[in-house]
């Protein structure tokens, strides 16, 4: 007998604390089992990795799936997403089979989108489903086994053929599909910038100005390019414009059951900016604590470890890196929990706004950690690094003690001691530790942590086994699994292995797909691949035709970089090639003092910026507009967008008389007849794992008598 495959898994908590809670449990169980089985869904509940945990197993009905495509369809058409024939003309599932993707692609949105929009409104942090953990969807071992081996054995560039992307969207959907795609193009791309900054380093001065202008330039193509290239790559998939199509959270609380963000009677449109506006002053408070962190890190890195020659000095050197280990990734572990918090409490109706809000959150706080150091050593440690040397020396090294065993021989007295302590190649070895060191740290942090901890925990489960075969006692796990629903059966030995697998996923982490170099890159790409397919749980399928809120990040990081690299330049190239006088980018009598530094450099450096600012919109108007008429227009893409909506346009004026029943609430009121046996034929046979579900399977359901066993002990 095979084992049984499913379209989703629900991670129930049944365990309670008190006899109420146990009842509460219960009750809360029976509901959900009732809802999905009331919206035409086969489930059944089975024991979970710990005791009060329940799986439910969902399985979608082909006819269920039929009328699931035909409603995206009519979304699809009402909403202005450019498609190929008619939402009135039914799928030829025979040509057009469903993927595993879209089929737990349509359960899945199904089950967790609003009873507004026709679904079931089951997610997790919903307060009617206030036990339910999460929804997952499980491994196509035989697949990941396969692809895991192709890319690392086999695929030695980095480039990948239509075929190898559309085999990832049919198994992953659309997003992670264009995760790689994008991955392989800034990749490919990086080769432009190496090759410049080969020819600068060894043909050109140190921050030459025409090296500078050149990345800044390619920075912007790169940007543009990919737009049009992602727009490409959504037109063949079929899911350009999918963005438009906006179902409502399961966790919006809204006064009525209007889709419209901007219904004002829904939730006003003043509460929702209120609280983002409320949520600044603590996302401030973090950004002010993290860059004080950053700060006392940089001061002791940068001074203090310059100027201590007492005990244990070579321990002291180590203090930088301790405290920043220590300390910073504990803050922004904080701050990421409550930028969750607040942005749930702003109450969106969509999730790509919900989403777009807590990346821009996100990437506010990791911009801080990335740059920050390079940021205070360009524009603080250069300028102002003898006034600061000075004033740490006043600060903490001017007691006698100290000086009697702390202070080095040689005084701080003047500009001209400190310059001698200064290191003029500091901000040079930050960026190439920044490229190298951080991208290590990076790599290991996503498949070395993840192999470790695999490993000790199969190390303490078999110390475990070893422990109770001496005390000759019976091991308590999953071995004595329920064996039918009359307890007359045995269960076979693939279903237990089976649901082995299963839980060992549910003890995985949820894959976020979207969190260089050129060489790390190459391994990024086979290191995101080999966590997919054995670190974390299967990432569930979402249709979408961009990268979404990083796309406007990735514009802000060009904008950012043709500022910076423009201030750069102006304090430090000098037109020499001896680094301890490109560092002295201020004349010897501007360096005496705060006020004139800030004259003589930083304001005229920041007027700089100010003008590279404006410049760089007109560059990006203008590549923008080379690049659509070069790359876009007479595109396969571009032709074959236009041509399909022509012709369902030509074809829906054709059929008007026959037009489906618009409503003003969910978009359309889709009423599908029951489908042929013939047309369900490519949905059958398409759910991820071995094909093949026994009928006992889906009849033995563990999940009451689990919650029951908890309360049995209260």
């Amino acid at each position: 007998m095979a084992p049984p495959a499913a379209d989703l898994v629900i991670v129930f908590r049944g365990s309670a604390r008190t006899k109420q809670g146990a009842i509460d449990a219960e009750a809360q169980y029976t509901h959900l089992m009732e809802t999905i089985k009331k919206g035409g869904l086969t489930a059944v509940g089975r024991r979970g990795t710990r005791d009060g945990q329940v799986l439910i197993f969902i399985k979608a009905p082909d006819t269920l799936l039929a009328q699931l495509v035909q409603a995206e369809r009519y979304r699809d058409f009402v909403n202005g997403v450019p498609s190929y024939t008619l939402p009135n003309v039914a799928r030829d599932y025979g040509s057009d089979p469903l993927s595993p993707a879209e089929r737990i692609r349509f359960t899945h949105t199904y089950v967790v989108t609003s009873p507004t929009d026709d679904g079931l409104g089951i997610a997790p942090g919903v307060a009617e489903w206030s036990r339910v953990e999460s929804i997952m969807a499980l491994h196509d071992r035989a697949f990941n086994e396969h692809w895991i081996k192709s890319w690392t054995s086999k695929k030695l560039g980095v480039g990948f053929s239509d075929d190898d992307l559309d085999g990832i969207k049919n198994q992953f959907g659309e997003q992670l599909a264009l995760y790689f795609a994008f991955l392989s193009f800034y990749t490919k791309s990086l080769i432009v910038p190496v090759a410049l900054g080969l020819a600068s380093f060894w043909l050109s001065k140190p921050f030459n100005p025409y090296y500078s202008a050149s990345v800044c330039v390619w920075s912007v193509i790169f940007v543009e390019w990919w737009r049009i290239k992602q727009r490409s790559i959504s037109i063949r998939w079929g899911s350009f414009g999918s963005e438009k199509v906006q179902l409502r959270r399961s966790q919006f609380k809204g006064a009525n059951d209007s889709n419209d963000e901007h219904d004002d009677t829904s939730f006003p449109w003043w509460k929702r900016e209120g609280r983002i506006l409320a949520s600044l002053p603590v996302i401030a408070v973090f950004a002010t604590a993290l860059t004080g962190l950053l700060t006392t890190i940089f001061v002791v890195e940068a001074f203090v470890t310059q100027l201590y020659t007492g005990p244990a000095v070579r321990y002291v050197s180590l203090t930088p890196t301790a405290m920043f280990l220590l300390l910073v990734p504990r803050l922004v572990g904080f701050y990421q929990t409550y930028a969750t918090r607040l942005t749930g409490w702003e109450n969106h109706v969509h999730e790509v706004n919900y989403e777009k809000s807590l990346a821009y959150k996100t990437f506010a706080m990791s911009s801080i950690v990335a740059f920050g150091g390079l940021y205070l050593s360009a524009f603080v440690y250069v300028p102002f690094g003898e006034q600061i040397l000075q004033l740490v020396q006043q600060t903490f090294f001017t007691s006698p003690t100290a000086r009697s065993s702390s202070v080095t021989d040689e005084k701080i007295a003047s500009i001209k001691d400190a310059k001698k302590v200064l290191n003029p190649d500091r901000l040079k070895n930050q960026v190439f530790a920044y490229l190298i060191t951080n991208q290590v740290i990076g790599e290991f942090l996503e498949v070395g942590v993840p192999s470790l901890l695999r490993f000790l925990g199969w190390a303490k489960e078999r110390a475990a086994e070893t422990e109770v075969g001496k005390k000759g006692l019976k091991k308590v796990g999953f071995n004595d699994e329920k064996t039918d629903a009359t307890g007359a059966g045995t269960v076979s030995e693939q279903e237990k292995r089976f649901l082995d697998d299963v839980r060992s996923q549910v003890a995985l982490p949820a894959y976020d797909v979207f969190v260089g170099a050129l060489v790390n890159n190459w391994v990024e790409i086979r290191g995101d691949a080999i966590k997919i397919a054995t670190y974390g749980r299967r990432p569930l399928p979402r249709r979408t035709d961009t990268i979404g809120s990083w796309m406007e990040i990735l514009t802000f990081l060009t904008w950012q970089g043709a500022l910076v690299n423009s201030a750069l330049v102006y304090l430090f190239y000098r037109g020499t090639t001896d680094p301890v006088k490109d560092a002295e980018f201020i004349a010897e009598p501007l360096s005496t003092s705060f006020e004139r530094t800030l004259r003589a450099a930083i304001f005229p450096a920041a007027l700089i910026a100010l003008s590279t600012s404006h410049a760089w919109l007109v560059v990006r108007a203008v590549v923008r507009h080379i690049l659509v008429r070069a790359v876009w227009r007479g595109s396969q893409g571009a032709v074959k967008l236009a041509k399909c909506e022509k012709d369902v346009k030509k074809g829906w004026l054709r059929t008007v008389g026959g037009a489906a029943e618009i409503t003003a609430s969910s978009g359309v009121n889709v009423k599908v007849a029951e489908a042929a046996a013939g047309d369900l034929q490519g949905v059958k046979g398409t759910a991820p794992g071995v094909v093949g579900v026994p009928a006992a399977f889906w009849e033995v359901d563990e999940g009451l008598s689990e919650v029951r066993r908890g309360s049995k002990a209260l």
